[in-house]
């Protein structure tokens, strides 16, 4: 059985802590070599650090079955992988932009305590990532008419439509077990 890449939330990463003996290494495919090795903390929505994920270790130290001594992390789905921004506040700021011509008056309109800079940032990667979302959607649902001129704010729609969610971004971790611009 292999590890999940993301969870809902932080008692659902704690609860997967007895679990860890009975999963094969993603890096590896050895069975019974990861050990919890800690936690990843960073900012959440309100400025306070939080668990954002855990770290998964495969044990080299063992001589009769050893690991590859790598580390994975499992992730809360509310976080964007590598990045500092939350899933909920990217996802404010690109549903703002989806109303709005520019992607500075959706900065100002939402205010995500980043700079405008950090805005056209994630614009941009999510440009190099859309081909390998439409890949992933569409499977699941249609694009929807759209009257959108911008082929970005149409793929935005086809998000909004497939999830119908206001947190599009944590479903869409959650429901393919995939990072967010990866």
């Amino acid at each position: 059985m292999k590890p999940p890449v993301f969870v809902e939330d932080i008692e659902s990463l704690l609860g997967n802590r007895g679990f860890s003996k009975l999963w094969v290494c993603p890096l590896c495919g050895r069975f019974s070599t990861l050990n919890w090795h800690g936690f990843i903390y960073g900012y959440d929505d309100d400025a306070e650090v939080d668990i954002r994920a855990a770290r998964l270790f495969c044990s080299d130290r063992r001589k009769s079955n050893p690991g590859c001594g790598g580390c994975f992390c499992i992730r809360l789905s509310r976080q964007v992988p590598l990045h500092t921004v939350c899933a909920s506040a990217l996802w404010r700021l690109l549903v703002s932009w989806l109303h709005r011509e520019s992607v500075h008056q959706a900065w100002l309109e939402v205010r995500t305590g980043f700079s405008v800079e950090s805005a056209y940032r994630w614009v941009k990667q999510l440009s190099h990532f859309q081909a390998r979302l439409r890949e992933l959607l569409l499977p699941l649902r249609a694009p929807p008419k759209s009257k959108q001129t911008d082929a970005l704010k149409g793929l935005l729609e086809h998000l909004q439509d497939a999830f119908e969610s206001q947190r599009a971004i944590q479903t869409f971790q959650m429901h393919f077990q995939f990072g967010w611009f990866k």
